[in-house]
């Protein structure tokens, strides 16, 4: 099979818009008489109808696997964007596309994290293909929610689906008629760029995923943006390059991009080419599916040194982004990561030895067109190297109520609370994947808390 996009998008995957969009929502009025977050009821809890029991009620029959993945994802989503403020009118909207257009695409339902997984996706490392995130805000900006996924095909991994293909084409349809307005034009450069169903009968054997794509979505009130990850090391190992060599000829093949607007890229390229920073592992490029010129590239990458040391020479480039602000910014990512690791100040020591294939670093590097540098964002791996997911969210409280009175954190902690068994909070780890963070040019934090909705730690699924 080709990669041509009449394959991933031809008349054969064509498929009408979900019906539950075609049906008269409850009024704004009806739902704008649930609960608040500031209320102790939660939106599964019994009185008055919740968003989600209201979604619930709209939605079209769902197979067996589609209706495990909206009780578990769709449950925790429901409790984000509920804690997180989000108006009863835009929760609904939220549930009904994730319900439609994303559980039909999480592949089979699994409870037991015992129990065999067909296709294990590279999304979470126990092969969840679904990850939730908080987006803190600030003071004057509410959390907002977002999501990220893997699109699985049922058969996938078995003999009918070996590298999941089937389910490609069908999502990607699936997105393009329920987010019309969204710009899928570099989207589709790259799918043709890293998405070859002839790069997987040639992969290595030692590779120990096949995954090429992830998509992910922003929830900005009432509207998505969605975005697309892609792997280019599949594609390098088939035609014998460096994965930075195949992420290199797609960016600059790609439309709008010249030599004159990737001045930040070219930055990159030679970053990534420096030893100082000691050996970097290239994993996925991604894009926001919005106009090109106003769209960010991201390229995601991992160092496994875990001195702190490393840390702020990488977010530096190398000393090439220095100002007041920036050390600042350092200052208090230390901060943090002391409290989440454990760690004192003046400790340099590498964290705990681990040889698991998602250990060390995770960084992106991020730029727009026309942008002279890029900008880095570290992302903590607390699934890693934290003592429990309870001591995450404890380190966390600490920073943020001394960093900016944060008055978001009793409304995480409900949110987890409401989800997760307490076990799974103060026993365990795994829970919190990352804690994204990045420097704002005042020297605060952008965090992002990173949720695995591991279905075995869900209240759902223990009650």
């Amino acid at each position: 099979m080709s990669c041509s996009l009449s394959l991933w998008c031809g008349s054969r995957w064509r498929r009408k818009p979900a019906k539950a969009a075609e049906q008269a929502p409850p009024s704004p009025k009806s739902l704008s008489s649930t609960k608040s977050p500031s209320s102790s009821r939660s939106p599964s809890s019994g009185g008055d109808t919740s968003i989600l029991e209201l979604a619930t009620a709209n939605l079209p029959p769902q197979n067996t696997h589609s209706q495990f993945w909206w009780t578990a994802a769709g449950r925790t989503l429901a409790l984000m964007l509920h804690y997180a403020g989000y108006c009863p009118v835009a929760q609904y909207q939220h549930l009904l596309y994730f319900a439609n257009s994303i559980a039909p695409f999480l592949g089979p339902a699994r409870k037991d994290e015992k129990e065999s997984v067909q296709w294990l996706s590279f999304m979470t490392d126990d092969g969840t293909p679904i990850e939730l995130s908080w987006d803190w805000g600030n003071k004057r900006k509410s959390p907002a929610i977002r999501f990220s996924i893997e699109p699985v095909g049922l058969d996938a991994g078995t003999q009918l689906d070996l590298y999941n293909r089937e389910v490609g084409g069908k999502f990607h349809c699936t997105l393009k008629e329920t987010l019309p307005n969204a710009d899928y034009e570099w989207c589709d450069h790259f799918i043709k760029r890293f998405c070859a169903d002839e790069d997987l009968e040639k992969i290595s054997a030692k590779r120990k995923t096949a995954t090429q794509i992830f998509y992910a979505f922003d929830l900005n009130g009432n509207d998505i943006i969605p975005k697309v990850y892609f792997f280019p090391g599949i594609r390098a190992e088939t035609l014998g390059q460096t994965t930075l060599e195949s992420i290199s000829e797609a960016v600059r093949s790609a439309p709008h991009c010249a030599p004159d607007n990737l001045e930040a890229f070219s930055v990159l390229e030679k970053f990534f080419t420096d030893s100082s920073a000691g050996p970097l592992e290239l994993e996925m490029l991604a894009a926001d599916l919005i106009r090109p010129v106003d769209s960010r590239l991201k390229i995601y990458f991992r160092s496994r040194n875990t001195r702190f040391s490393s840390v702020a020479n990488i977010m530096s480039l190398n000393n090439a982004i220095a100002s007041e602000s920036f050390a600042k910014g350092l200052q208090n990512l230390r901060k943090l990561w002391d409290l989440v690791f454990d760690r004192k100040e003046s400790d340099d020591e590498p964290l705990e030895n681990t040889l698991h294939r998602t250990a060390g670093i995770l960084y992106y590097a991020q730029f727009r067109l026309g942008d002279e540098l890029p900008s880095i964002k570290i992302y903590l791996p607390v699934r890693h190297y934290a003592a429990c997911d309870g001591k995450v969210v404890r380190g966390l409280k600490e920073f943020l109520v001394e960093s900016r009175a944060d008055d978001h954190v009793m409304n995480y902690e409900a949110f987890l609370e409401s989800a997760f068994s307490r076990s799974a909070l103060e026993e365990d780890r795994g829970v919190h994947t990352y804690l994204g963070c990045s420097i704002n040019s005042d020297g605060s934090l952008k965090l992002i808390s990173y949720i695995n909705p591991q279905p075995w730690k869900l209240n759902t699924f223990q009650q």
